[in-house]
């Protein structure tokens, strides 16, 4: 019996929430920003014009800025930057 009540609970409670469920929209969107930089100070990264230091002068550089925007309705929404 204590089965059926249990049973009979999950059931009522899926019903329940069966007509809250609604679909949000999601939307990504952000930047993607890719810079190269050179160091022309030959006397400071080569070994034989300068100090001997072993500094690489090629400087990659990348940087993503991600953007997410969740809408459940015209009055609901939430962004994530």
């Amino acid at each position: 019996m204590r089965a059926f009540k249990v049973l009979a609970l999950a059931g009522a409670m899926m019903m329940a929430l069966s007509g809250v469920a609604s679909a949000v929209d999601f939307k990504a969107t952000g930047q993607w920003d890719i810079n190269f930089g050179y160091h022309g100070n030959r006397s400071m990264y080569d070994k034989d014009h300068g100090d001997g230091r072993t500094v690489d002068p090629f400087m990659p550089t990348i940087r993503v800025r991600p953007n997410f925007t969740v809408t459940a309705s015209e009055s609901l929404s939430a962004t994530l930057m």
